[in-house]
């Protein structure tokens, strides 16, 4: 009887699962459509549920099974129990299955299963923090809320920097003089970018982070203060993080999100406001969680009893 290790990666573009053995090398994936349970629950669950399928062929009737599902979404849904139920009658060969966001399933896959700090900083940002038994969230409210330090939070603080100009009259910056050439606008007419400000969806407005990036690369120094503002955001998040579970230095810190891996700047600006870490660099499959999840739970058991 072989074990087997089934993770599910249910984001909001595409839905990912990949069928490991008990070594946790990969043995087969599936690529199925968006998983994001509050966009579409019907057509999220269909998604996830194909992709399943398609790797529970590769098993055999005596191989045990366990799933993780990191699903989009699934916490505001507040719908991972009736999940996981449905997925347990769907597929009766899933011996084990467990439900988290997909946040916490990249957590738990670059970290290997091990305590320490993940820090997501893409369009949107969040904070993970784990410890023993307990695991905390810090941020992750969306972008109306929250979501400090990361693109889109970068492009809003890029637009309401121009407001302080339109506001005094002062001849505008070096910096926002390239902003408005880039968009084309006047220094008179810069009234009309806090208008188009307005029409612009989430993802457009984090889009401008790449131009403020673009900027610093080229030691533009406005450009490389407001990333500086962007990492101590999410250090402040950070800080909150290790206050609460108590993490002395050398902790293990783990990263994603294009902010972050695609910005020097707003990484060592980061690294440079917290403790001593030990920083996590190697990209693991988000997928691959199902792996030490399982075997993390496996030696809990074995060390309550």
């Amino acid at each position: 009887m072989a074990s087997k290790f089934l993770g599910v990666d249910a984001g909001a573009t595409k839905t990912r699962a990949v069928l490991y053995d008990a070594a946790g090398v990969m043995l087969y994936e599936s690529i199925q459509g968006h998983g994001n349970i509050i966009v579409n629950e019907a057509i999220a669950i269909q998604n996830v549920a194909n992709a399943i399928a398609q790797c529970l062929e590769q098993v055999s009737e005596t191989d045990q099974i366990s799933l993780l599902l990191g699903m989009a979404g699934i916490e505001i849904s507040n719908k991972s129990k009736q999940v996981k139920r449905s997925l347990e009658i769907k597929f009766p060969i899933l011996q084990q299955v467990a439900i988290i966001n997909d946040g916490y399933l990249g957590m738990i896959a670059a970290l290997k299963g091990r305590d320490g700090v993940f820090v997501i900083s893409g369009t949107g940002s969040v904070v993970y923090g784990q410890k023993q038994n307990t695991l905390l969230r810090v941020g992750g409210y969306g972008h109306l809320l929250g979501d400090e330090g990361s693109a889109y939070w970068i492009g809003y603080e890029l637009f309401k920097g121009l407001t302080y100009f339109i506001d005094t009259k002062q001849p505008v910056s070096p910096f926002y003089q390239a902003f408005l050439t880039s968009e084309g606008v006047s220094e008179a007419s810069a009234s009309d970018l806090i208008r188009k400000f307005y029409t612009l969806t989430k993802q457009e407005v984090a889009e401008y982070a790449l131009w403020v990036s673009h900027l610093a690369e080229n030691e533009n120094s406005e450009a490389i203060r407001l990333l500086k503002k962007a990492a101590r955001a999410l250090a402040k998040q950070v800080k909150l993080i290790l206050n609460r579970l108590d993490f002395t230095p050398n902790f293990l810190f783990a990263f994603s999100g294009s902010v972050l891996v695609k910005n020097p700047v707003v990484l060592a600006a980061l690294l440079e406001q917290l403790p001593d870490v030990t920083l996590l660099k190697e990209v693991v499959e988000p997928t691959k969680a199902v792996y030490y999840y399982w075997m993390r739970e496996e030696n809990r058991c074995l060390q309550l009893v």
